[in-house]
């Protein structure tokens, strides 16, 4: 006759399930193990429980992060009433379901001892549902104030240039962008200076 067994999971030291399941069975991340657990510390199938000459055992299955009892890491081990053992932060309490009166385990109503995926995040760890007809509300847009820009500073060996001035009689030698340009007047003055002398 196969026998069945109880597991309470803890996660941030808070309690998160307590699941019933015969041996053997595997733990894993998988959707494939017996239990469940979505946990990316946790293997896809990660150890096993089962019985072996009326005691039950634990065998990791090869787990990148392993099975620890306290902060030993084991490859099988057997299992009584109240042992402890840890997948990453996860905590489980192993109870032999014929010991009714555990000291281990919590106490839980019968509905609550089911097969099924252990959830990790609890209600508290979920934001509240919206209200309804909460996503036709518009929102009110938030305008944040423009940041600042920071003004480059030029490095110290950039000098500035020097500032020009000059006198109204020099205006005729300083071409602007809208000037109209006389070719015949530059050639003129281009005729008029001096030749350079040559040695």
């Amino acid at each position: 006759m196969p026998k069945t067994v109880r597991l309470a999971v803890y996660f941030n030291n808070e309690l998160r399930a307590v699941r019933e399941l015969t041996v053997p069975f595997v733990i894993g991340r998988s959707h494939d193990a017996n239990l469940t657990i979505p946990h990316p510390m946790v293997s896809r199938r990660h150890c096993r429980i089962f019985e072996e000459n009326g005691a039950f055992r634990l065998q990791d299955l090869g787990s990148l992060n392993g099975t620890c009892i306290g902060q030993v890491r084991i490859k099988d081990l057997e299992l009584r009433d109240g042992t402890e053992f840890l997948i990453g932060t996860i905590r489980f309490v192993f109870n032999p379901a014929d010991t009714l009166e555990s000291s281990a385990l919590p106490s839980v109503p019968d509905s609550d001892i089911v097969k099924a995926e252990v959830i990790l995040e609890s209600l508290d760890d979920q934001p509240p549902p919206l209200p309804p007809g909460f996503a036709n509300v518009p929102q009110p847009t938030v305008v944040l104030p423009p940041v600042a820009q920071a003004v480059p500073t030029p490095p110290n060996f950039i000098k500035p240039l020097p500032q020009f001035s000059r006198t109204p009689g020099e205006r005729d030698d300083i071409l602007e962008f809208n000037d109209v340009i006389d070719m015949a007047d530059i050639s003129d003055k281009i005729t008029s200076s001096p030749t350079p002398l040559r040695e």
